[in-house]
């Protein structure tokens, strides 16, 4: 899927200084009503991987395996910002695997 929704940036400051309040800004700006806020937060952690992100099959009440979106599908699919927070805490293969996204655009 290649598409111009992988566009990236960072901001960076201060605890309390308002970087969300500002991505919450601009995200209401360039979105719809209907995309409520066009924008998903994702908070990583050390245990964090890329199947958090883009999804993994898991098993339903009725005993099957269907595949559960992660947010990074849902983002792309939907159109909608994906903020990671606390990147700097993300494991090394997380970063790996977001490497590709960040610098060619494809998913």
């Amino acid at each position: 899927m290649e598409s111009d929704i992988f566009r990236h940036f960072e901001i960076s400051g201060e605890e309390g200084s308002g970087k969300m309040s500002f991505v919450e800004l601009l995200s209401d700006s360039f979105h719809s009503e209907e995309q409520e806020g066009g924008l998903i937060v994702v908070t990583l952690e050390e245990t964090f991987d890329s199947k958090n992100l883009v999804g993994t099959y898991v098993c339903n009440e009725s005993v099957e395996f269907v595949f559960k979106k992660g947010p990074l599908t849902v983002a792309a699919e939907q159109g909608l910002w994906l903020v990671l927070r606390h990147i700097e805490k993300a494991p090394s293969d997380l970063l790996s695997f977001l490497l590709p996204l960040v610098q060619e655009n494809v998913l």
